[in-house]
Parts: structure tokens; sequence; C-alpha cells
């Protein structure tokens, strides 16, 4: 799980370096809408990966370039 962590950070971080801290919102908010509307997932596990996702997303989007 570790790096499947550090894999989404690091597109986050690319998405947010080269379209800014907004487009990465944008399309975090896409995810997790895909997510949330995925019947082949259970509520635990949508609820785990949204967790994972919000945390990367504050972490770039607080980070000091």
């Amino acid at each position: 799980m570790k790096g499947l962590k550090e894999e989404i950070k690091c597109s986050f971080i690319k998405i947010s370096l080269q379209y800014g801290n907004a487009s990465l919102k944008t399309q975090v908010l896409g995810l997790i809408q895909k997510v949330l509307s995925d019947d082949s997932m259970s509520p635990l596990i949508k609820l785990q990966f949204i967790s994972i996702v919000i945390d990367i997303l504050e972490e770039v989007i607080n980070y000091e370039w």
C-alpha cells in the first residue's frame, strides 16, 4: 500500500506543479466522485481510499516548495 500512496503523491505533485493546486483539487474531486459511484467497491474500501487520497492531497497542497 505504501508504494501506491507514493505513486499517488507523485502524480498529485506533478499535477500541482504543472497546472496548480486548483486544478489538482478539481481532478481529485472527480476521482472521489468516480470512486463513490463505483458499485463494485465496498463502502469500507471507498472510505479508506478517499481518506488516503485526501491525506495525500493535504500534504501536497500544504508542502512548502
